[in-house]
């Protein structure tokens, strides 16, 4: 006769703690990333009138509910300078090289996915 046996009582654990995801830690390490990428952004608008950089806006919004986290920068809409609202931000992006503020955003690919993974671990 053979018997054989299994305990997943830790696999159900686990299963537990992942259903709160993101959690705060997860939350706070993907936005500071967003952050240095708005930053970056910044530093990468041309600047002319500050119309265009002054419009630039990030946000973001997680829920444990639905275990989504999402980030968002964009420009273009209200600004604080002298083309109030900047309609042309797509059109600049658009030129490309030095005038694409959001061309290398790409780079911050794996600093996200390194603060899932710490979110992950807890």
């Amino acid at each position: 006769m053979i018997h054989i046996s299994s305990d997943y009582s830790a696999l159900e654990k686990e299963l537990d703690r992942l259903k709160g995801m993101p959690g705060p830690k997860a939350r706070a390490l993907l936005n500071a990333v967003l952050k240095e990428g708005f930053v970056t952004s910044q530093a990468r608008v041309h600047v002319i009138t500050g119309s265009l950089k002054s419009s630039g806006k990030s946000s973001s919004k997680g829920s444990r509910a639905t275990h989504t986290w999402e980030g968002t920068i964009e420009y273009g809409g209200p600004s604080k300078s002298v083309n109030n609202p900047v309609d042309y931000a797509i059109y600049e992006k658009a030129r490309g090289e030095d005038h694409d503020f959001m061309g290398n955003l790409h780079l911050l690919h794996s600093q996200y996915i390194t603060a899932i993974e710490a979110g992950l671990r807890g």
